[in-house]
């Protein structure tokens, strides 16, 4: 009877100690962050955004459906920065769990900007005399 009590003792300390292994392990594996953007303004897909975790190199590019899927995100708060050309940038917090996948869906509703310039040139043309065909040239000009 006490070598059955003993060996019922050792599995249930196996058990316990096992269980808290794994989550030891889940708490320091690497989560994954996935999900969808969409455009705050059409509704649509946004193809080819940029979703990084800020503070890190992990990063993903949006495919033709809007999703997106990073792996090895450590656990805890941290910030989702989406970009997409010619809108500002978004941020997002998550709170992400070692070990688990957290799906975002994510409204990318950040305006247009519009500081990129364009330079127009070329030659002023004044008076145009189709009798002899010649054309009075005054120079170059820029907007």
């Amino acid at each position: 009877m006490h070598v059955l009590r003993a060996l019922a003792c050792a599995a249930a300390t196996l058990l316990t100690t096992f269980a808290q292994v794994q989550h030891a392990a889940a708490q320091t594996a690497g989560a994954i962050v996935q999900g969808r953007v969409t455009d705050g303004l059409t509704s649509e897909t946004l193809v080819r955004a940029t979703v990084r975790i800020d503070g890190t190199s992990l990063r993903a590019v949006t495919d033709r459906d809007g999703r997106f899927r990073i792996s090895g995100v450590p656990a805890g708060r941290q910030v989702l920065v989406i970009t997409y050309r010619g809108r500002k940038d978004k941020s997002v917090e998550i709170a992400v769990e070692g070990g688990a996948t957290l799906t975002e869906t994510i409204v990318f509703d950040e305006p247009y900007t519009y500081n990129e310039g364009v330079t127009v040139g070329g030659d002023l043309i004044v008076g145009d005399d189709s009798a002899d065909g010649t054309r009075r040239h005054v120079g170059g000009a820029r907007c």
